[in-house]
This record gives structure tokens, sequence and C-alpha cells, in this order.
């Protein structure tokens, strides 16, 4: 994967990546609760959470480089009758007006870039965030087998260059716990978990993060 052009859907398996995570669910109830509607998907894949968050009546907006990504997720939604507004572009330059979105979810979208390009994301988020708003985000934690690694290319303190599932080498930016509130600064933390998953048997550190707009 060009980390400019985004994946190649056709090239990966999708089914892991069809089946919504278990934090969108949470996430749905508490901000239909507060009264969310304009919901930005941020990396959003072949749109696993767009697809989610469309039928539980938000107003979706499918944000991702990839051509392919936004076509299977074009036909998925037209065959469940579901309305999801698609918009290509790369995370660092979000092509939305300001506070258009009451809240985000970027979920193992938002790391594909070096440490100063993390911080154009960071703003681009505050700037598309309406006051009040939420986001929810993953990151990659320094734990993370991958990083520390010795034969991958460091860009620099955060950034290693790392295989993709298609099999392209791009950026990934890694952090760890005291580094988030630095990196996030615009925003108000509610909640971080440092997780350790399992994916094809092999061990993935990361850390999910609840931030708010004040």
């Amino acid at each position: 994967m060009d980390v400019n052009k985004g994946w190649k859907w056709t090239e990966i398996d999708t089914d892991y990546w069809s089946e919504p995570s278990e934090e969108i669910y949470y996430l749905c109830s508490r901000w239909e609760d507060m009264g969310f509607m304009r919901f930005l998907d941020l990396g959003s894949g072949i749109g696993r959470h767009s697809l989610h968050m469309a039928a539980q009546g938000f107003d979706v907006t499918a944000y991702d480089l990839s051509e392919s990504g936004h076509a299977i997720l074009g036909e998925k939604a037209a065959k469940l009758g579901l309305s999801i507004q698609t918009v290509k572009g790369n995370n660092e330059i979000l092509p939305f007006n300001h506070s258009s979105f009451d809240c985000l979810l970027a979920y193992h979208s938002l790391y594909h870039s070096d440490s100063v390009g993390m911080g154009r994301i960071v703003s681009e988020m505050h700037r598309v965030l309406g006051s009040g708003g939420e986001a929810y985000l993953t990151l990659i934690s320094k734990s993370h087998p991958d990083y520390l690694r010795d034969d991958l290319e460091k860009l620099d303190a955060n950034t290693v260059m790392k295989p993709e599932e298609d099999g392209s080498i791009i950026p990934h930016y890694f952090v760890r716990y005291d580094e988030i509130e630095k990196l996030l600064h615009p925003f108000e933390v509610i909640k971080v978990k440092h997780v350790e998953d399992f994916f094809s048997g092999k061990s993935s550190w990361h850390y999910f993060v609840h931030i708010r707009k004040p």
C-alpha cells in the first residue's frame, strides 16, 4: 500500500475487517444518548463501523484513501438501503468545515504517519469536531513487538516503517502512555486502555483512547 493511495482491499482477507469492533456498540449507545448524530468514520476501510452507525440512524461520513474500500462499502450500503457519504482523502488534510461532526472514530487507521504528520492529524480532528464532541481512537503502543524489532527502519523516535497486510511498507506511529496526553493536548482525555490482542497468533499492543473536545 502506498500511504497516499490506501489499502488494496482486493488483496486482503476482508472477513476480519467486516465485523464491527466491540467498542462501537458502546459508543453508538453513548453518542445516541448524548444527541450526537453527525459521525465521521476516519479511515473507514470497507465500512464495518460506517454501516453499523448508519443502520442506527447516524448521519455517516466514511473517509478513507482507498478506492477499493469505498467500492466495497458502497455495494454493501446499497444492498442494505443505507445512505453513507464516502469521501476520499488523506488524514492530514480533512476536506470538511470547522465543527462538521459531533463524534469521530479512528479505529486502527490513524497512525499511518510520522511524528510531524500525527500532529497535523490531531489538529485536523480537533478542527472538524464540534465543541463538546467526542472521538475514539486507537494508537499503537511501544510495547508492540514491531516497535522493538531491529530490522525495521525508524524514521524518528516514534515512527517505524512496518510491513502491511497487502505487502507494502509504510510508516507506523508508536507511543507510550506518557506521550498520549502530549500528542492529544487540544483534547480532554476521558479514558485510556492498554490492551494486548492476538491476531493470527501474534501479540499486538494498542492504546484505546476516548477523548472530548472542550
